[in-house]
């Protein structure tokens, strides 16, 4: 019997029917694990047997659910899957654990030579003060073990500092933050990665945020592949990435690594995080691509190598190939305040968007007016339709 893990709630829908898809064509069970927000725990169903062929078969499932308490696996630094009878594929909870704990991963990097941010952790109030009488302000502080940027936010004012520093401290599972130095005006990328039991590695797209750093990926316009990005700067990018995915372990999958490039011609590169999943990003790549990327990584998890597997694109190569866009696309979140009174309106590091649209075009205007259009919100585009300012001196 072959388990797969599935992601939070926000990114779990793609791989996991993609996981599933490929379980089928196997002929293997599949078993989700799918964490909620509130209570921490996770439910472990037998979609092998329930083939989601009616409610009332999927309702037959969830009751025979088991929960685990997600704090034993994130607190128990020697645990083990098999202690709950559930074998972990795909990655390993080591590398979740450096990757979510903000001073493993930071003491991680720089023990391979990749750059960080100046920062430091805090597990208490006090200690957190301490680091920004350090730094200074502004600062950014991110909650350890949260998805979707929960508890992270921006400090540009001390008299705010408090107050979030509070907030990020309650709202991580094991009471820490990482304070970093604000790169305010930096520049923001990312890159899809997939890695084989053999070692083999491959870029499957980079993509660029036109918010610079400061605003969550999830809420921020992107676009595939990078833009302005220099030939060598990219192929430096490249090396960090693939360096940082073997650092934390031997899984084979999908990962997610995001930097920030400084915006003058110097274009340094520092290390934001590393995901060793299928991410939400990861569904923008591979609809951006044509690369399957859940489907090859769900493969590569059972111990399949990229050079064994089909090109879903041309038929009649491997896997083993990194795609080329000869098109822009562009992808635009979509915001719905209107229906939660008193929500803030200010984007940060904390994501707040429901959804998000996709423009393919062959320039970047183009994508992005596609986009724009279809975010169904009684526009044609951006300034097109004279709807906003015209003025182009006020713009």
């Amino acid at each position: 019997m072959v388990r797969l893990v599935g992601e939070n709630i926000e990114s779990n829908i793609y791989p996991l029917y993609k996981a599933q898809e490929m379980a089928t064509q196997l002929g293997l069970d599949l078993v989700e694990i799918q964490p909620n927000v509130s209570p921490p725990v996770c439910k472990i169903l037998d979609y092998g047997k329930y083939k989601y062929e009616s409610q009332k078969r999927k309702n037959e499932a969830r009751k025979k659910q088991k929960t685990i308490d997600v704090k034993e696996i994130k607190l128990r630094p020697n645990i083990d899957s098999h202690d709950f009878d559930v074998k972990i594929i795909g990655v390993d909870i080591n590398a979740i654990n450096i990757t979510e704990d903000r001073e493993q991963f930071r003491n991680l990097m720089l023990d391979i030579g990749i750059p960080m941010a100046p920062q430091a952790t805090a597990t208490s109030y006090l200690k957190g003060k301490e680091i920004a009488q350090k730094f200074g302000f502004p600062l950014v502080i991110r909650a350890s073990f949260t998805l979707g940027g929960t508890g992270a936010s921006f400090v540009y004012e001390e008299k705010d500092f408090d107050e979030l520093l509070t907030r990020g401290l309650e709202t991580s599972p094991i009471h820490e933050v990482m304070i970093d130095k604000a790169l305010i005006g930096w520049k923001e990328y990312e890159l899809e990665l997939l890695r084989d039991a053999n070692d083999n590695v491959v870029i499957i797209c980079s993509i660029e945020n036109m918010d610079p750093m400061g605003i969550h990926t999830g809420d921020s316009i992107t676009v595939a592949p990078a833009m302005t990005l220099s030939d060598t700067t990219y192929q430096k990018m490249r090396d960090m990435a693939i360096k940082m995915m073997r650092s934390i372990g031997d899984f084979a999958g999908g990962c997610n690594v995001q930097f920030a490039v400084s915006p003058d011609d110097k274009e340094d590169i520092i290390a934001i995080e590393i995901n060793p999943r299928v991410s939400r990003s990861s569904a923008l790549a591979s609809k951006a691509t044509g690369y399957p990327i859940a489907k090859i990584a769900a493969k590569l998890a059972i111990g399949y190598n990229l050079d064994e597997l089909q090109n879903q694109i041309t038929k009649s190569t491997s896997a083993l190939f990194e795609p080329t866009l000869d098109y822009v696309i562009v992808k635009i979140p979509r915001w719905n305040f209107d229906k939660f009174e008193g929500s803030d309106r200010r984007l940060g590091l904390q994501m707040k968007a429901v959804g998000e649209v996709m423009g393919i075009g062959r320039s970047f205007q183009e994508a992005l007016h596609k986009a724009t259009q279809s975010l169904e919100i009684k526009r044609k585009g951006l300034g097109a339709d004279c709807k906003g300012i015209t003025d182009y001196e006020t713009i």
